[in-house]
């Protein structure tokens, strides 16, 4: 049996607004941030760079994140990208001690690289923008003019 009580809303959208400051929906890349992954040194211990960190690297040289970021954001990622090498190659014997998968991820959710890590920081990316809608606001003489308004994406 169903319980009591009033029915549901129809639109259950958030009024209230944003808690962390506005959404920002970014531009695309004029060229890249980041430098080639040739242009950095090979981690020691390795021949060359791991596939997967290759991978990694040229997928962040192409976000449009990447042109929010700082100097130090930049030296973050290179440093990430060389646990990452490192980690992803490391044997028990090597004597070292690997980057641990869960702060591998915390540095790219940091960085906005991951789909959480650009929830928490807000950003929108290009193909992501927000579409304008239009209200339909009555004047005087009963004609309506349209009001743009902005559209909250559902991830708040």
């Amino acid at each position: 049996m169903a319980g009591n009580g009033p029915p549901p809303k129809t639109n259950r959208q958030r009024r209230e607004a944003p808690k962390r400051g506005d959404w920002v929906t970014l531009e695309p890349l004029a060229g890249p941030v980041l430098p080639a992954l040739d242009e950095l040194p090979v981690p020691d211990g390795l021949a060359e760079w791991p596939v997967n960190a290759a991978r990694y690297w040229n997928a962040w040289r192409e976000s449009p994140v990447t042109a929010k970021w700082s100097e130090d954001d930049i030296a973050l990622a290179i440093d990430t990208i060389d646990h990452y090498a490192r980690t992803s190659m490391f044997k028990k014997g090597d004597g070292g001690v690997p980057l641990p998968a869960s702060e591998f991820r915390l540095r790219m959710e940091s960085l906005g690289l991951t789909p959480k890590g650009r929830r928490d920081n807000r950003y929108l990316l290009p193909e992501e923008a927000p579409t304008q809608l239009a209200a339909v606001e009555p004047i005087s003489g009963g004609a309506a003019r349209e009001v743009p308004e902005r559209v909250i994406p559902e991830a708040i």
